[in-house]
């Protein structure tokens, strides 16, 4: 075909063209999912036979024909609400209709839509945002006007509704459309693999790479408790899956370094292979390349399928005094969660909760919620246990969902909560240890700054210290350096940090002994945790004063 004979592509009939592309794409997508009837049904099968009931006479035909015709140019409301953020919605409505829809847009048409539509700018990383329309809008192919709003779901909270308003005639299209939608929002989310804050209300990108991890030190034992419980499942969660669901293992015979096999007797001793009670030794691996394997009667590898049952989220609660690395700790898991794929999402105590855990859940992903000073929560006991209670749901259900809490008062959540009975681990970050004390002074002062350490006398200095008092004398031991050589550039030796440690032990030690929940007289706490009892079950209705039981 040459150049004049191609078809227009703003002519009427590359229109029409386009709309019946669409609008099988859209029906084969919505087969089997649409329950929509119709009066009369179109044949499909090429045949030119009008078909009608045996009893049905011909005026009844006509005349239910054009009932159907002028049904079909009447124009109808098509709804529905979304489970996503508005802003979700409205990214993920746009997209899906450029990816719909071939026709090139210029200067002949107003595009798709036939009058320019409010647009509004959404934020789909930090720093990265697009305009994308909002509003009402007429879309000329459909001849439909689409209003993108908001709604209110009882357990989602905010959420994203499209009103379609068109004739009766695009009713399938509409509806399948819908139904593309749905599944298009499941998998092309915004918030997919993203740190963010707010989810209760317009989720907000943020940056867990504020902390460096690489100055950031513990305890040896602290450590590897966050890697066991936090950090080593993020990493490790495909291989757990994979060990949960089952993985096969291979009999192979164990060789020396000759590649001779190697035999022993009922006693576990070596022995050579002609002794009377010789028998091979063998074991299990995962990987048989360039091993022997042990065959069966049949001359084939010997194989077993052996399973694992870890847990892959778990209700961690990080605990100790102020200045330990617990805010710094969750960072750390929200940037392994950005490496591995994950959700991060920090909540406050005072948000709905239940929003937070359905808004986690429809994004179907791994994730790490983050619920700082939790002790708060823990006051009213009915909404923790329920929180708590929805992360044992999404578990059931198969979502991997850690919930990772942190408080600087463990006196104040309940024991019933502890010991693995609702929270699975408790870390408690204490002081640092030699090691970790190294990691911290290394890692803050390049080594050609300074001179040997005796790492031991540091540690005796610092010994109980948490890290964030060890990083203020840090600061500090240039200027003792200084002062100490009166010259510039000297390298920082052991007497330099024990100076600036001996600095500020006044105050630090002033900073154990102080506390920021001051002690109430008996009858005053008391009296306080009455009334606190009362109101959290109670409600005042404001219309009328009167005071209600809280459902």
């Amino acid at each position: 075909m040459s150049e004049q004979e191609k078809v227009d592509p703003w002519s009427t009939e590359a229109a029409d063209e386009e709309r019946r592309r669409v609008s099988d794409l859209l029906a084969e997508h919505g087969k089997n999912r649409s329950t929509l009837t119709e009066k009369i049904e179109r044949r499909k099968d090429g045949g030119k036979k009008i078909a009608l009931p045996v009893d049905m006479a011909l005026e009844t035909a006509e005349e239910t024909i054009r009932e159907k015709k002028e049904a079909e140019e009447e124009t109808y409301e098509f709804s529905k609400v979304f489970l996503c953020r508005p802003p979700d919605g409205a990214w993920n409505f746009n997209k899906l209709l450029t990816q719909l829809w071939d026709t090139p847009l210029g200067k002949r048409t107003t595009g798709w839509f036939a009058s320019p539509p409010q647009m509004i700018a959404v934020e789909v990383n930090r720093g990265e945002s697009y305009n994308v329309p909002w509003g009402t809008m007429y879309f000329k192919p459909w001849e439909t006007t689409f209003e993108l709003g908001m709604a209110m779901h009882p357990e989602y909270g905010v959420s994203f509704s499209v009103s379609a308003y068109g004739k009766l005639k695009y009713e399938t299209d509409i509806s399948n459309f819908f139904l593309l939608l749905e599944d298009f929002l499941k998998e092309n989310s915004i918030y997919a693999g993203k740190a963010m804050r707010n989810v209760t209300a317009q989720p907000e990108f943020i940056d867990p790479y504020v902390v460096d991890r690489a100055t950031i030190a513990y305890s040896t034992e602290n450590w590897w408790e966050l890697q066991a419980h936090i950090y080593g499942l993020i990493e490790c969660h495909e291989l757990i899956k994979e060990a949960n669901a089952g993985y096969l293992v291979h009999k192979v015979y164990v060789v020396d370094e000759d590649d001779n096999i190697v035999y022993d007797d009922h006693a576990g001793n070596l022995v050579a292979a002609d002794h009377p009670e010789a028998e091979p030794v063998t074991e299990w691996v995962t990987d048989p390349e360039g091993r022997k394997p042990v065959l069966d009667e049949d001359g084939k590898p010997i194989t077993r399928t052996e399973r694992t049952h870890i847990k892959l989220s778990n209700n961690v609660l990080l605990s100790g005094d102020n200045g330990g690395g617990k805010t710094c700790a969750a960072a750390i898991a929200g940037q392994y969660c950005l490496e591995y794929g994950f959700n991060f999402v920090e909540v406050n105590w005072n948000e709905d909760l239940v929003q937070a855990t359905r808004f986690v859940q429809r994004l179907d992903q791994p994730t790490v919620m983050v619920l700082e000073d939790v002790e708060h929560l823990f006051k009213n006991p009915d909404a923790m246990d329920k929180l708590l209670g929805e992360f044992d749901g999404m578990r059931t259900k198969g979502y991997a969902v850690t919930l990772l809490m942190t408080t600087n008062h463990p006196e104040e959540i309940p024991k019933s909560m502890k010991g693995g009975h609702r929270i699975d681990h408790t870390i408690v970050i204490g002081p640092l240890d030699q090691p970790g004390l190294q990691r911290l002074i290394d890692s803050h002062i390049p080594e050609s700054q300074r001179a040997k350490l005796d790492y031991a006398q540091l540690d005796t200095a610092y010994e109980g210290w948490m890290p964030a008092f060890v990083v203020r004398t840090l600061e500090d031991v240039v200027k003792h350096n200084i002062i100490r050589t009166r010259k510039l550039g000297q390298p920082l030796t052991t007497e330099d940090f024990l100076r600036a440690a001996n600095a500020k032990r006044a105050e630090r030690d002033a900073h154990q002994l102080a506390t920021d929940r001051p002690p109430k007289p008996a009858l005053e706490a008391a009296v306080e945790n009455v009334f606190e009892r009362v109101l959290q079950h109670h409600v005042v209705d404001l219309s009328d004063g009167e005071i209600m039981v809280r459902s």
